[in-house]
């Protein structure tokens, strides 16, 4: 680590020591007296947070980088439970408000003032959103948590963390519905320790941040595309930039494939695929990446889709890159 990293990381080091201590001292206040507004005020302060600690991984020592995730999904943990906590309490006071007036007028029959307050506060949609820890599953579009309905989600920074053995799908729901209709849009994804896994994924509206990738294929359009410690990981990307690579071996590109473009309406970037190895930065080609062979790329989207519900395993041992040598 040069000099200049190591000052880089102490201060960014302490910076989130100190929130994360802000951060504990007003969750632990919320968890008494929790609010939609201040479950919103934490939420979004706290996806700052991961997004700072995802964008400074790669500075950071073995020890602190594993001290600051653990912190980290304290806090989110802690977040998850006084939200659970905040929208399930008006419920309650709901159900009080009637008994409260002795005497209703006897006219009040079906109006609609009294049937207003027994319809339950809707929690407000997260514009953060986490799908981890999980393991031989097949995730979609409704796996992710407090997804609500598509007119009220808000764009969300979106984190894909700690798989192992998975398909996600997040190009084709379930229910079948236009593309426009999924509603979600993400402005940014951090990707960090996935193993043996498939992710079909629809256009990021900002960057893609991955950390830590191992025998993996990943489909997603966005506009920046950062890659750091990983090896054997095929990338299908549509990207108006060049994708970057850091402390990585054995990685294929090759662009969006055209079946996952007509479900996501993601535009076609053509070019030609040029990557920028920062642990290469010298005027020969790179040893660490190449541009996917023809007969190395999937030719059957739908049939990963459509297989991968049924078979995960199956559809992993069929597809994934089988070695360093492919």
């Amino acid at each position: 680590m040069t000099d200049t990293n190591r000052t880089l990381a102490q201060e960014f080091y302490s910076q989130f020591q100190a929130t994360r201590t802000t951060l504990t001292n007003r969750l632990e206040t919320a968890k008494s007296t929790p609010s939609s507004d201040v479950v919103q005020s934490l939420s979004q302060e706290i996806a700052q947070l991961r997004k700072g600690l995802v964008d400074n991984t790669s500075l950071l020592p073995p020890y602190d980088r594993r001290q600051c995730e653990a912190q980290m999904a304290g806090l989110e943990g802690m977040l998850d439970q006084i939200r659970t906590t905040s929208t399930s309490k008006p419920k309650f006071a709901f159900k009080r408000k009637p008994a409260s007036k002795p005497n209703p007028p006897p006219t009040a029959g079906p109006s609609t003032s009294a049937t207003t307050p027994s319809v339950p506060a809707r929690p407000l949609p997260s514009t953060y959103l986490t799908l981890s820890s999980k393991s031989h599953e097949h995730l979609t579009l409704e796996s992710l948590p407090s997804l609500v309905e598509p007119s009220n989600t808000p764009q969300s920074d979106l984190t894909i963390a700690d798989l192992d053995h998975c398909v996600v799908d997040l190009c084709t729901p379930k229910k079948p519905v236009e593309p426009a209709a999924l509603g979600m849009t993400f402005t940014a994804l951090h990707i960090r320790d996935i193993r043996d896994t498939i992710l079909l994924l629809p256009s990021i509206k900002g960057s893609v941040l991955l950390h830590n990738a191992t025998r993996c294929i990943i489909a997603v359009g966005c506009h920046q595309f950062r890659m750091h410690t990983s090896n054997d990981v095929d990338v299908y990307l549509s990207i108006p930039s060049n994708p970057i690579i850091e402390h990585c071996a054995r990685i294929a590109f090759a662009s969006y494939p055209t079946h996952l473009s007509i479900l996501t309406g993601l535009p076609s970037h053509p070019h030609a695929m040029i990557v920028k190895d920062f642990s290469h930065i010298r005027p020969t080609p790179s040893p660490n990446w190449v541009a996917m062979s023809g007969d190395r790329r999937i030719q059957d989207w739908a049939d990963v889709i459509s297989y991968s519900r049924t078979n995960v395993d199956l559809t992993l041992e069929k597809y994934i890159p089988k070695s360093a040598e492919t």
